[in-house]
């Protein structure tokens, strides 16, 4: 009996010493990919690819891509860069386009566990938003049109999507095409936080002038969060964009205290 008492009463410490430890960061990548192609004009999927496994991310979210379009030699861009960094690939497309499909994707460690294709507002093209469930949270990954009407409908639609999980963490990655200075941020500010460091342009990848790629997290749910780390990848050739990342742990928003 005194053996059976220490042995509980170590896994009740063991499982307390668990439930203290910190929660692994989350690891976001968004990165516009142009398709594999770099600012040589050339469509590389592999050196792009190389770019994201040095990143190690457990979500990235890529756009432009296209699926089995005669210009890209009928491959599907998405699978490439699933193969060629072993997570697991989610596609969306936006439109028909060249005989194939062109749209969005996202790459995982995890398998989703369920996965909604919803779409967006883009006068110029339609844009589309991938929602992918998670067990403890939710990524919403999209390219938002060139057109700030447009812009501003789509975060009326995402920022519902979001409000539609309640209690879990619900992230935004992808190019949004807005700068942090437009009507378009502000309207995002409301319910969501910038996870990524904004003042780093991205865009163009040669040259970084712009930030228009994003990582948010939805704080409208009852959700705060701790960046670890952020920054803009160093990968001037590989694309026309730069990756941005985010390291973040997130919890339940804790009440604030009583003065």
């Amino acid at each position: 009996m005194g053996l059976v008492f220490f042995c509980l009463l170590g896994g009740a410490l063991l499982t307390k010493a668990v439930a203290r430890r910190p929660a692994r960061p989350l690891r976001i990548v968004s990165y516009n990919v142009r398709g594999g192609m770099g600012m040589d004009g050339t469509r590389d999927y592999a050196r792009a690819s190389a770019v994201i496994r040095a990143a190690r991310p457990d979500i990235c979210a890529l756009q432009e891509l296209d699926s089995m379009t005669r210009r890209n030699g009928d491959t599907d861009a998405l699978r490439e860069f699933a193969h060629r960094t072993g997570l697991h690939g989610t596609f969306a497309r936006a439109i028909a386009y060249d005989g194939g499909a062109y749209g969005i994707g996202l790459l995982s460690k995890r398998r989703p566990k369920r996965v909604e294709r919803l779409p967006l507002p883009g006068r110029e093209e339609a844009r589309t938003l991938i929602v992918a469930e998670f067990s403890d949270y939710v990524v919403l990954a999209t390219h938002l049109s060139l057109t700030p009407a447009d812009q501003l409908s789509s975060v009326e639609l995402i920022d519902s999507v979001a409000a539609s999980y309640p209690g879990r963490a619900v992230f935004l990655a992808g190019d949004l095409n807005c700068p942090p200075d437009s009507e378009v941020f502000r309207a995002l500010r409301q319910r969501f936080v910038p996870l990524n460091d904004t003042r780093l342009p991205s865009w163009p990848a040669d040259d970084p002038q712009d930030t228009i790629d994003y990582i948010w997290g939805y704080t409208g749910g009852g959700i705060s969060y701790r960046v670890c780390d952020n920054g803009v990848i160093d990968a001037p050739d590989q694309s026309d964009h730069r990756p941005v990342f985010a390291e973040v742990t997130y919890g339940p928003r804790q009440p604030d205290k009583e003065r």
